[in-house]
């Protein structure tokens, strides 16, 4: 009730501050803010940095083209007429005798892709749930750690970085796995693999196999 034209008086908060009230509001938003951007960052840096390390990986690591790893293979030796084997030589690798991709019937093929590597012709290399899920059990120090490999990353593994349990050996086989498939076609990797892999009961190789 004041005098014609004069404004109804206003309601406050409690604090007197508007909408902030004491300004805390605006302090715990700012707050909130802060700890968003870092956790941006932080999610940025987690995937930015691998993959600069694979990008500088990539570049630095040379693959080597195909046929230029020769695996130890067995020796026969014959009589001088050439007629009678008098004893073959067998290497530490193993008793391998390398064959043609053609050669080797196509169920045989199909077997062991059905059984290693289902995506083989089509993956660009390495299986990247296999791969996490490596990197984690290596982390956690599992026993289990390193399986869920693909065929190409088999064939590097047992041709050129090893089988010691590491993080860095399972980056390693990564990027040439990667470099390799983008170098040699499907089938050349795949004939490697047949003629350098492990088969059981003392055979080396698809042909021993």
């Amino acid at each position: 009730g004041g005098p014609p034209g004069t404004p109804p008086p206003t309601r406050r908060g409690k604090g007197g501050g508007g909408r902030g009230g004491d300004g805390s509001g605006g302090g715990k938003n700012t707050r909130w803010r802060t700890i968003r951007r870092i956790g941006y960052g932080v999610v940025a840096a987690g995937i930015l940095i691998p993959l600069l390390a694979f990008m500088l990986a990539y570049v630095a690591q040379d693959v080597p083209r195909p046929g230029e790893l020769v695996t130890n293979q067995a020796a026969t030796i014959y009589n001088s007429d050439g007629t009678g084997v008098i004893t073959k030589v067998i290497p530490p690798e193993g008793n391998r005798h390398e064959v043609e991709l053609d050669q080797i019937p196509l169920h045989v093929r199909n077997a062991v892709l059905a059984a290693e590597d289902r995506d083989f012709y089509s993956n660009p290399g390495f299986s990247a749930s296999g791969f996490a899920r490596a990197a984690r059990d290596n982390i956690l120090g599992r026993e289990s750690a390193g399986g869920g490999s693909t065929i190409t990353q088999q064939y590097v593994k047992t041709a050129l970085v090893g089988n010691e349990r590491s993080l860095t050996r399972k980056m390693k086989e990564l990027v040439l796995s990667v470099k390799m498939a983008n170098q040699w076609s499907k089938d050349d990797i795949l004939a490697a693999y047949l003629n350098t892999i492990y088969y059981g009961r003392g055979a080396y190789g698809i042909s021993a196999a």
